[in-house]
C-alpha cells in the first residue's frame, strides 16, 4: 500500500507539481538567467547577514525574493515563494531559510555568483 505524504514531505517543502512547474518556467526564462542568479545569490547573502544579526537586510531580502518570483514567472504561486519563507523569517530560523534557498537554487538549476557572495554584509 502506498503511503500518503503531505506536499511538503514530497520534496522538502516543494511539491512535485510545483517543482515541475518551476522547471518549465526556467526553460522559458533562460534569457533572464543572469538576473535570476543575481537575485538568488542576494537571497543567500542577505540570509547569511540576518543570521549574523544584521536585521537591516530584511527589506532587501524580500525585494529579491519578489523579483526572483517575477523573473521565474511564478507570481500566482505564493506557496512556493512566500508561504514557506515568512514563518522562517518571523522565527529567525536562519539555517532552515538557507536550506530552503538552496532547495530553490537546485530546482532552478543555477549556481550562486561567488563574487557577490564574497561581498558579505558590506
Amino acid at each position: 500500500m502506498k503511503s500518503r505524504r503531505t506536499r511538503k514531505a514530497q520534496r522538502g517543502g516543494v511539491s512535485d507539481a510545483d517543482a515541475a512547474r518551476l522547471a518549465e518556467s526556467m526553460r522559458r526564462t533562460r534569457n533572464k538567467e543572469g538576473q535570476i542568479i543575481h537575485c538568488l545569490t542576494q537571497l543567500r547573502r542577505f540570509a547569511l547577514c540576518m543570521k549574523g544579526g544584521d536585521a537591516s537586510r530584511l527589506a532587501q531580502f524580500c525585494y529579491n525574493l519578489g523579483r526572483l518570483q517575477e523573473l521565474c514567472m511564478e507570481t500566482t504561486h505564493p506557496e512556493v515563494w512566500w508561504k514557506p519563507v515568512e514563518p522562517l523569517l518571523k522565527a529567525g530560523a536562519w539555517d532552515e531559510l538557507l536550506a530552503y534557498i538552496e532547495e530553490l537554487r537546485k530546482l532552478i538549476g543555477v549556481e550562486y555568483d561567488e563574487p557577490t557572495l564574497a561581498k558579505g554584509c558590506a
